[in-house]
């Protein structure tokens, strides 16, 4: 009986496919697996992991398959060690022989012990680790295991769950170059840090800090961090409330490499902190790009254009975009805890649905404005038309040199903001020039 049912599973068109194929197939299968994310995060850091684990359960679904997999297994097939391979990893250890390690751990019942029983030992070979929805009643041990000196770790995730607990304040992670070496990436989420000033992470490229709230000194200890980082490409800043904005100036940091800054969710006074902190407002070298994006903390009392007038510089724009995008309901930032700041710019009321954003781009570099209608309502511009007009046409010889422009989306708006906004568009386009291309 074994006998016929394997060949009739032969006669099934997928293996009527050459080896080779079916090899390649076999490559893409573990491709499936992604973290899961709180929705402030995605937009800064939502990779697709393999999961080898996935293997051993496709080998044991027929004889074809288990043939493919043991006969021409490659040892970076069993390199990403996740989710629910906990039953497999030695296994998974065994099979992946020497090379560097992908481990993703989930802030799970069972994670305390494994990482005790198992990944202590795979510590010289981890290369990418994340530590993802991590409950505070574990976090003791996932802290002591980060004490562990890494030595070729190079890209580090900790996310922690219900972020707004006050434990979380009290205690954090301690980034110590020491511990991480090699260290490439770093991205905290929920979590609370302690860093060393004296003490650089000279390989740091992107660094993404998000869903920190009430952590005395946060916005001093974000400078501090981003000081200790002289090698930064990519720094994302996302939802970080605290009432303790720093009204001194700090230094600004010295970040040659830095190309890409997001800044995400912050209030008012977090904005001008870090717009005078980081390089965008200070001249720094050309081909940074800036993007101020705020779904859920109002900026009332954030004025944007002198952002745009520092950041494109004398020579101004090439190039201005205008969009309204309508956003997926899942995507409004509804939850009230993610959104509360100590700042009394936080926003109230149900979420519109559209998002408004301006884009201009120049020798200098770019910036990129985006907010919901509703916030903007709340703000001193109080409709879409106005931001729109006291973005771009507040000094319009930053316009003087545009030649392309595009307006996406302006019908989406609704019956009562789209006089306001068309007219404002008219007047930017009044304003250009130079305009050899215009697309709506």
């Amino acid at each position: 009986m074994s006998l016929l049912r394997h060949a009739a599973n032969m006669r099934r068109p997928i293996f009527t496919l050459p080896t080779e194929i079916l090899i390649a197939i076999v490559e893409e299968v573990g491709n499936t697996s992604a973290l899961d994310v709180d929705w402030t995060l995605e937009r800064f850091w939502a990779p697709s992991f393999q999961d080898s684990s996935v293997l051993i359960r496709l080998s044991q679904t027929c004889r074809r398959f288990r043939s493919i997999i043991l006969s021409h297994s490659k040892p970076s097939w069993w390199t990403h060690i996740c989710r629910n391979a906990d039953p497999v990893l030695p296994t998974l250890l065994a099979r992946s022989q020497n090379l560097p390690l992908t481990v993703i751990v989930h802030g799970s019942s069972g994670s305390t012990n494994n990482l005790r029983a198992y990944y202590a030992s795979m510590v010289p070979r981890m290369q990418d680790l994340h530590f993802v929805n991590v409950d505070y009643g574990r976090f003791k041990a996932f802290k002591s295991f980060l004490h562990l000196i890494h030595p070729a770790l190079r890209c580090l995730t900790f996310t922690g769950s219900q972020p707004d607990r006050p434990e979380w304040r009290r205690h954090g992670l301690t980034l110590s170059p020491t511990h991480f070496p090699q260290l490439r990436q770093l991205t905290l989420s929920g979590v609370s840090f302690h860093v060393n000033p004296h003490a650089p992470h000279p390989h740091l490229t992107r660094l993404v800090l998000a869903r920190i709230s009430g952590i005395p000194r946060l916005h001093a200890k974000v400078a501090a961090l981003l000081a200790a980082c002289p090698a930064l490409e990519s720094v994302a800043l996302s939802a970080l409330f605290a009432g303790d904005v720093p009204d001194a100036p700090f230094p600004p940091p010295h970040l040659p490499a830095l190309r890409r800054i997001v800044l995400h969710d912050l209030v008012a006074r977090a904005l001008r902190f870090y717009v005078a902190l980081l390089p965008a407002a200070r001249g720094a070298p050309p081909g940074i790009t800036l993007e101020i994006t705020n779904e859920t903390a109002a900026h009332a009392s954030f004025t944007f254009a002198p952002v745009l007038q520092k950041r494109l510089g004398a020579s101004g724009a090439t190039a201005v975009g205008v969009a309204v995008y309508s956003r997926a309901p899942e995507d409004d930032a509804s939850d009230a805890g993610d959104a509360a700041a100590p700042d009394t710019e936080s926003a109230a009321g149900p979420p519109r649905d559209l998002e408004l954003a301006v884009a201009a781009a120049g020798e200098a570099g770019a910036v990129r404005i985006a907010s919901t209608a509703r916030l903007v309502e709340m703000s001193q511009y109080q409709n879409p038309g106005l931001w729109l007009e006291r973005i771009l046409l507040a000094d319009r010889a930053m316009l003087m040199g545009v030649r392309d422009a595009w307006f996406i989306n302006p019908g989406t708006l609704s019956a009562h903001d789209a006089p306001e906004l068309k007219a404002a568009v008219k007047q930017v386009i009044d304003a250009l020039p130079a305009l050899r291309t215009i697309v709506l």
